[in-house]
């Protein structure tokens, strides 16, 4: 039989588990080593560090058990994602994706995996399959190092929360104690609230793509294989798999990947300018107040100390904040975020193949509330 001849099956749930991240754990692992060389731009970008760290992921998650996990292979895209299918499609505003004409920035917006399979495998993973497997890898890939961002500055703006409450005692003790704190207390709750909403709202997104997507198709893409009887089968099978996943997680709809790129877009950026501000001072925090709290208990006195550092260290972010207008970024971030997200909704209302997803999205009735 065609699938028992070459183990099909075996190698396409190997597909399954890396071109189509259903092993999370591989990819939390390779960003864990691989986010500061994905951070570069591709010409400086080292393929060949990446391959070693992805080689020791599969080699040390839940995918260690794959036969086939050395036949996988990293390289970079020419392209962005949107920019790639705008030009497969024939589409002439490639370029709407940004300033740069769909030249990747960072290697993590041209980073994609690849499988270089030898005859008779070739007929059946031909270039033409794979590059459509690619482009469904790619744009997980973006969803997740996306939700990935926002997580990003959310020990830091803890930290610094807690850090405000205390400083907010200290500010009742002391009168003269200006409103720099209160001020900057309203704008770290202001971008808590928003990390965890756009957080929220891009875990729906993957839970759409991978559990309303992408699992009932390949359980029927499975069951297909297993009733071929010849290559032409399998082949058919496979293509109407990748087509329906491609279509249905709308990748080749254009207006709707522009709006998902977007969402990642700002996902991205939210998070790399809260860390960046936050960070810091968290990290300074930690540092200055970490040789005093182990003398509380002893000394009790060390409190207003405790307490008067905190709040120097506040004022300083306070300022900071002030200088890059860290209230006015949030409050324009989340309005673009909300902005994009009613318009997914909106336009996914109007196709039947997409009608679970805006309860998904408005799980809570926020968007469809603030309209």
């Amino acid at each position: 039989h065609v699938t028992q001849r070459h183990d099909l099956l075996g190698r396409l749930a190997s597909m399954r588990r890396t071109f189509l991240i259903q092993s999370s754990d591989v990819l939390v692992n390779f960003l864990d080593t691989a986010e500061a060389e994905l951070a570069k731009p591709p010409k400086n970008a080292s393929i060949f560090k990446l391959q070693n760290l992805l080689d020791m992921s599969l080699r040390s998650s839940s995918s260690h058990v794959d036969a086939y996990n050395d036949e996988i292979r990293c390289t970079f895209a020419p392209h962005t994602l949107q920019a790639t299918i705008f030009k497969i499609m024939g589409i002439a505003s490639a370029n709407d994706d940004g300033a740069s004409g769909g030249v990747p920035s960072s290697a993590l917006d041209c980073f994609t995996l690849d499988y270089p399979a030898a005859f008779p495998l070739s007929l059946i993973f031909s270039r033409k399959i794979l590059t459509k497997y690619q482009l469904v890898f790619r744009y997980l890939f973006s969803l997740h190092t996306a939700r990935r961002a926002l997580d990003r500055p959310g020990a830091g703006l803890a930290a610094v929360r807690t850090a405000l409450g205390r400083a907010a005692i200290a500010k009742g003790r002391d009168k003269e104690d200006d409103s720099r704190v209160p001020g900057l207390m309203r704008a770290v709750d202001k971008a808590l609230r928003v990390k965890h909403r756009m957080a929220c709202l891009m875990d729906a997104l993957v839970a759409f793509v991978t559990g309303a997507v992408l699992e009932p198709n390949w359980r029927k893409l499975e069951a297909a294989v297993n009733e071929a009887k010849n290559m032409d089968e399998v082949n058919d099978c496979h293509t109407e798999f990748l087509d329906c996943c491609l279509k249905d997680m709308m990748i080749t709809r254009p207006k709707l990947l522009k709006l998902v790129s977007k969402l990642c877009a700002v996902s991205q950026l939210f998070g790399s300018f809260v860390s960046g501000l936050i960070d810091p001072a968290h990290n300074l925090l930690v540092s200055t107040l970490a040789p005093i709290k182990p003398t509380l208990r002893r000394q009790p006195g060390t409190v207003e100390e405790l307490l008067a550092a905190t709040v120097e260290l506040l004022h300083g972010l306070a300022d900071a904040c002030d200088d890059k207008d860290f209230a006015g970024m949030v409050q324009r971030m989340e309005d673009s975020f909300d902005g994009v997200v009613r318009r997914l909704i909106a336009a996914a209302k109007d196709d039947r193949k997409l009608a679970e997803l805006p309860s998904r999205l408005d799980y809570n009735g926020f968007y469809s509330r603030n309209s």
